[in-house]
């Protein structure tokens, strides 16, 4: 890291960058960031920025609590939208305490244990995702409206898409910023589109997913649009879906990969499957997010379609574990964290893969339920701090007796997600 990290110092220097964002999530999966002077990324570097972290929703930290936030040197980025005179860069953070001891909230840690505990094993997790997201129009002022950017459907092209443009300027950004979008499209819903992104080390795949939002947002503005991550915006169109898949590496090797699923593979989905109950408060974490057509019944197939995983048959997308039990409002360092410890946990247990397109369950169909399984399940308590678990329910507790109290639902949801995600 200390040549990483001088080699940063370098780089801004030579490429002119005046300010440096220093970026970090809090524990419900927002990006936060922290603008810093060339001259303060040493002493960044070295020990850490320190800030008010209890001011920040989620963390429910003792008043006056600081935390630190120390760059990831390979996370460097420049951000292509920001002038080419006096540039802006962003790099990830970890979270430390304020003596320099990793902060045990932070999620981005929790996802780099859980990639370390694989590697021990002898696995190597690489995860590869399908997000959608809609845009819509804004009014004179810019405030966004819940009107959608166009009519298009499943696949279309212009005039019916509007959206190829903006989807052109999020992918070229990525490409510049060193992420692979692998395609894109106009989606379902009216002004709902769809990228999907390449494999990658699970650690550079949950902070991609982080970029991309925020690239998504600044190539809507840019447009004059506005674009929203919030599971449902529109109450009688699509639910936005995220999909997740999973390659496992043992000896170089995909598990996924035979004719045959390899039992190490069979368990790795087995475990997923069995905590998968428990874990929906984190994969689904909005009132929004329990929409009728977003529901999947609980077990496998190897065709995409009514099934929270599928384990693809198709020649070119076979080799992987797709997860479609999720939604955009994830934190993803959270999220692949846990399921990264369950998979394992079912490789360690040696599980059994039930039938395929065989119910095995009943999953939460509000965040109500959701919680009450988190509660009652004993998983996610063995991986995070008790604060932070308590945290992160009394968070969501909040969200859900809002909703109830809420006369009109569609109206709480859109006051409480539509502007935050």
């Amino acid at each position: 890291m200390k040549d990483s990290s001088k080699e940063v110092l370098t780089f801004v220097k030579e490429n002119d960058v005046k300010f440096i964002r220093l970026a970090f999530c809090d524990n419900m999966g927002l990006q936060k960031n922290i603008s810093l002077q060339p001259g303060e990324l040493e002493r960044a570097f070295e020990s850490g920025i320190p800030f008010n972290a209890w001011e920040l929703p989620g963390f429910h930290l003792t008043p006056g609590t600081k935390l630190l936030l120390r760059p990831d040197a390979r996370t460097l980025a420049l951000l292509p939208w920001r002038p080419s005179t006096g540039r802006v860069a962003r790099m990830f953070c970890d979270l430390m305490n304020a003596d320099g001891t990793p902060y045990g909230g932070d999620t981005r840690d929790m996802l780099q244990k859980a990639v370390r505990e694989a590697a021990e094993a002898g696995y190597a997790v690489r995860i590869g995702s399908a997000c959608e997201f809609y845009l819509f129009n804004t009014d004179e002022n810019g405030e966004p409206t819940h009107t959608p950017q166009d009519r298009g459907t499943f696949f279309d092209i212009a005039p019916a898409d509007r959206g190829e443009n903006v989807r052109r300027d999020i992918c070229l950004t990525l490409y510049e910023m060193g992420i692979v979008p692998e395609s894109s499209h106009h989606a379902v819903g009216p002004g709902q589109n769809e990228v999907v992104f390449r494999s990658s080390d699970a650690l550079s795949a949950a902070d991609n997913f982080m970029t991309f939002k925020s690239v998504v947002k600044q190539a809507a503005a840019v447009n004059g649009l506005y674009a929203s991550f919030m599971p449902k915006p529109l109450e009688q169109e699509k639910s936005s879906a995220l999909t997740l898949m999973f390659e496992i590496y043992k000896d170089g090797k995909n598990i996924f990969e035979e004719k045959t699923l390899e039992p190490e593979a069979c368990s790795f989905v087995a475990g997923i499957l069995q905590r998968l109950p428990e874990l929906m408060v984190y994969l689904k974490s909005t009132t929004n997010s329990y929409g009728a057509d977003s529901r999947r019944e609980h077990g496998w197939s190897n065709l995409s379609g009514r099934f929270t995983v599928c384990i693809p048959a198709i020649a070119g997308i076979k080799g992987r574990m797709e997860l479609t039990a999720a939604d955009p409002a994830i934190n993803p360092h959270l999220v692949y964290a846990l399921l990264i410890r369950a998979g394992l946990e079912g490789i360690r247990a040696e599980k059994t893969l039930p039938p395929m397109e065989t119910a095995c369950g009943k999953l939460p169909l509000t965040l109500r339920q959701a919680l009450s399984a988190a509660g009652r399940g004993a998983f996610a308590k063995a991986y995070l701090p008790q604060d932070v678990f308590s945290s992160y329910v009394k968070n969501k507790q909040e969200q859900a007796a809002g909703y109830t109290k809420a006369k009109n639902k569609a109206e709480y949801d859109a006051r409480t997600y539509f502007e935050l995600l």
